[in-house]
């Protein structure tokens, strides 16, 4: 199945797709790889904002910093939060009963 078919599938049975993921071989690595690239596509639809922010402060605050700041946000801060919520809402969801394991929740959090 294709990303796009992925993505679509998903809106109709998320279930049935993050089970394929998982039988088809998805483990952590492949998590953390979709992690990542979220986390990139996040931080470049940030850039036009701080182009933004950097030219309306006329020069006070420059767009290296900010997109520095941004990156390593985005890039070392969101995958240690995204984490801890797949853990909290794996304990959240065995808590009502739920049953899968720690990385398929990581997996399809990541999804």
């Amino acid at each position: 199945m294709s990303t796009a078919q992925a993505i679509f599938r998903s809106y109709r049975a998320p279930r049935a797709v993050a089970r394929r993921f998982r039988d088809a071989g998805a483990d952590e690595g492949t998590g953390l790889g979709w992690l990542f690239a979220a986390c990139i596509l996040f931080f470049i639809a940030q850039l036009p904002g701080l182009a933004r922010t950097s030219h309306l402060s006329e020069g006070e605050v420059p767009l290296f910093g900010l997109a520095l700041g941004t990156f390593f946000g985005t890039m070392l801060l969101a995958p240690i939060l995204f984490y801890a919520f797949a853990s909290f809402s794996h304990v959240i969801a065995r808590l009502f009963g739920g049953g899968g394991a720690m990385p398929d929740a990581r997996l399809a959090l990541f999804w």
